[in-house]
């Protein structure tokens, strides 16, 4: 098993644009809004803008690789002793393997790091088995957008 990595990508100026993972890494997180973009080519006018104002909107924006190559996104808004996890994506193509439970765990370690104590996210039913995999537990106060947390510190 190929070690994963995850560090955090500067989105918060236009640098952004002359990242070498910055096109992996829009292309894998615009999965989440519906997007297909398997090549440069295909990304339409506006596009990489949107989905860069969308990470930009949180504290952080992780690039998850393994081998080298950019397999998932993760952005986290921290607030205080809190995160909330706000998007986990692992490549569509790569998904089934372990990345994401895997990806989970390290941005668990770095924002543990950083003094956070307590992860919260809100997961579609698709995710909501990996979570609990990950000892996540379930908030019985949340609607159909499922709430989930779990302690950092102990």
């Amino acid at each position: 098993m190929t070690e994963l990595m995850i560090s955090q990508f500067p989105i918060e100026t236009d640098a952004v644009y002359s990242d070498p993972r910055f096109t992996e890494l829009t292309r894998i997180y615009a999965q989440l809004l519906g997007a297909s973009w398997e090549h440069p080519a295909d990304i339409l006018p506006g596009e990489h803008e949107l989905v860069v104002q969308m990470m930009r909107d949180c504290t952080d924006t992780f690039a998850i690789e393994e081998g080298g190559k950019v397999v998932g996104a993760a952005v986290v808004d921290i607030q205080s002793s809190a995160v909330w996890l706000e998007s986990l994506v692992v490549d569509e193509k790569l998904r089934c393997r372990g990345l994401g439970m895997r990806a989970l765990a390290a941005i668990e370690t770095e924002v543990r790091a950083r003094g956070c104590g307590v992860m919260k996210l809100a997961s579609t039913k698709g995710a909501q088995s990996l979570y609990v995999r990950s000892g996540y537990t379930r908030d019985p106060s949340s609607g159909p957008m499922a709430r989930y947390y779990k302690p950092l510190l102990d």
